[in-house]
């Protein structure tokens, strides 16, 4: 028997070690490892983009709560320098392509659509809207016409962005949120509008925030002085659009036009994005209306009792609400 050394041996039994090693390390991750490792790094990136969408979201909600905050300072600011009323009022601002006007309607598509803040000063007359005059209130609704503010820039708010006021009027009990509309594509039919209201915050020459109006006019006030926005600047109010049954002196649904002002005693700033994924639109269309009603919303089939109703649910629970001290009128907002 020949022996072989014991020094070959070890030097064999160090290669196949080796060899094993490297085979083992070119074998790489099975196939149950690569699975996993996949697994967690989408879960990382599911959780890492929910987490910057959500912090879009607060931040985009927040630099337009900065924003309404700084332009009702503005005004108020305006109002005691100037000694004159001075009111902010939401809008809506749009872009569109090929911009068509159909029955006092625009048409076409929507490209963008935001809310704008506009600042607004009171001008000295006094317009009697003889077109809503009858027998018994004798022609005595009074209009009180609010023109831009020159030293003041409109500002938009980031897109999807809106401004709610409690609905006070109806015989709510500032229990129920309104706010701008949203504009249709190729919408010429009242029936399919979701019916939105003009918003306005309305400050006193000493800086405190009105409700009203008071003074001046007839002897007969049974409808009393409405504030409005003069558009078109010719100081009268657009007349009223017989399809829309009467509610066009106080919904905002066409655009550019001059419904009554709803002066809001506080107001609340929410992601009007949002809540529109969480609720079916399709039920918001058209005029109709109830007075006096309560939830659930699922109750209401459809039109601007079920609008307000979703929409008052959401901002109660996701709206940025700001208040006004009563003495001064300054704005605070109250996180939530």
């Amino acid at each position: 028997m020949t022996s072989v050394p014991i020094s070959i041996l070890n030097h064999k039994r160090c290669n196949r070690t080796g060899l094993n090693t490297f085979t083992r390390l070119r074998g790489g991750f099975t196939l149950i490892e690569l699975m996993v490792v996949i697994g967690i790094l989408i879960s990382l990136a599911t959780l890492t983009a929910i987490s910057v969408s959500k912090v879009t979201k607060d931040a985009r909600l927040s630099k337009a709560v900065s924003q309404v905050m700084n332009a009702l300072e503005t005004a108020r600011t305006l109002a005691i320098k100037e000694h004159r009323i001075v009111m902010v009022v939401f809008t809506v601002k749009t872009e569109r392509t090929g911009s068509t006007v159909s029955g006092g309607v625009f048409t076409d598509t929507i490209k963008r659509q935001w809310t704008r803040i506009l600042a607004t000063r009171l001008r000295d007359e006094l317009v009697n809207n003889s077109a809503t005059a009858t027998t018994a209130n004798q022609g005595s609704v009074f209009m009180d016409m609010f023109e831009q503010h020159p030293s003041f820039s409109p500002i938009d708010l980031p897109e999807g962005i809106k401004v709610a006021a409690p609905q006070m009027d109806y015989e709510r009990n500032d229990d129920v949120w309104i706010t701008q509309p949203t504009f249709r594509d190729n919408n010429t039919n009242f029936d399919d509008m979701e019916y939105g209201s003009l918003i306005g915050v309305m400050f006193d020459v000493n800086g405190s925030l009105l409700s009203k109006i008071t003074g001046g006019g007839s002897a007969n006030q049974a409808m009393g002085r409405y504030a409005v926005l003069d558009m078109d600047q010719n100081g009268l109010q657009l007349p009223l659009n017989a399809k829309e049954n009467g509610a066009g002196w106080f919904t905002y649904n066409i655009e550019g036009e001059e419904p009554n002002i709803q002066l809001a005693p506080f107001l609340s700033v929410f992601n009007d994005t949002a809540m529109r994924e969480l609720y079916d639109v399709n039920t918001w269309k058209g005029p109709t209306f109830t007075a006096n009603w309560v939830p659930p919303c699922s109750s209401f089939a459809s039109g601007r009792t079920r609008m307000n109703c979703d929409q008052t649910e959401y901002i109660n629970q996701f709206g940025e609400k700001i208040y006004f001290n009563r003495y001064t009128g300054r704005a605070e907002s109250m996180k939530r």
